[in-house]
């Protein structure tokens, strides 16, 4: 449970209220004086609520001893692997606005966005296995340090998948089982058409082979569904898998 600014404020009332009642009548007993009993009372009242309040905000900044934290889940490293075109992008957009929207600290991993500070990354086998394995790499760091990765990567190959698996401690890996025939038809880029043309060597599902998970933590079909439902499911597992603490 969080404690609100407005619960803090009717604690210290109340608090207060009683408090002062016993303060005015310890004066009333010792003075005999109605008046400085009074006095006494409204100068206390004022003081200590005052301090009560503060002191209440900055204990709620202190996490230690609270159950809360012992509960908190943790950070989890989902992999969106699949074609080209099959909505890894959009869905990982979708669970990025869910952990944000949380309170949870979250970092989204993209191909598309790393090549491009990675310009030199080219479409070998040995090149895209460096780049997945350092993606892989960072995913890990982030997960360390409480962070949530959302990493959509086609990533094609089972056994660097399996690498990342291993440098992670909570790794879900994803699959997007679209088929090929609805991902060309996705494809706004046109970089199916491209490959067919011969202008794009080495792409994935065409003359480069896609090694589908063996067993995923979760396999979807995005093909008839909305992203959101899919991203739904994604989060459902999770939640079951690794628990949550969100509201939803």
């Amino acid at each position: 449970m969080t404690e609100t600014k407005t619960r803090s404020i009717l604690k210290s009332l109340s608090w207060r209220a009683m408090a002062t009642i016993c303060t005015i009548l310890l004066v009333l007993v010792l003075t005999g004086e109605i008046h400085l009993a009074i006095s006494a009372g409204l100068i206390e009242v004022v003081l200590k609520l005052i301090l009560f309040y503060a002191h209440e905000r900055i204990w709620l900044k202190v996490p230690f001893g609270t159950e809360q934290d012992a509960e908190k889940a943790p950070a989890v490293v989902l992999w969106l692997t699949g074609l080209s075109g099959a909505g890894k992008s959009t869905i990982a957009k979708i669970l990025i606005q869910h952990f944000k929207s949380q309170g949870e600290r979250v970092q989204w991993l993209d191909g598309d966005v790393t090549r491009e500070f990675i310009p030199a990354t080219g479409f070998s086998r040995e090149e895209r296995d460096r780049h997945v394995l350092s993606t892989g790499f960072t995913a890990r760091l982030l997960e360390q340090n409480g962070v949530n990765v959302v990493a959509s990567y086609i990533s094609p190959f089972r056994e660097t998948r399996a690498k990342v698996r291993a440098m992670c401690k909570n790794f879900m890996e994803i699959h997007l089982s679209t088929p090929l025939e609805l991902c060309e038809q996705r494809d706004v880029k046109g970089l199916y058409q491209k490959a067919r043309a011969g202008e794009i060597k080495d792409f994935t599902g065409l003359d480069s082979p896609y090694e589908p998970p063996d067993s995923p933590e979760l396999r979807v079909t995005t093909e008839g569904r909305t992203p959101e439902e899919v991203a739904q499911e994604i989060l459902d597992k999770m939640r079951r898998r690794y628990g949550t603490n969100d509201a939803s």
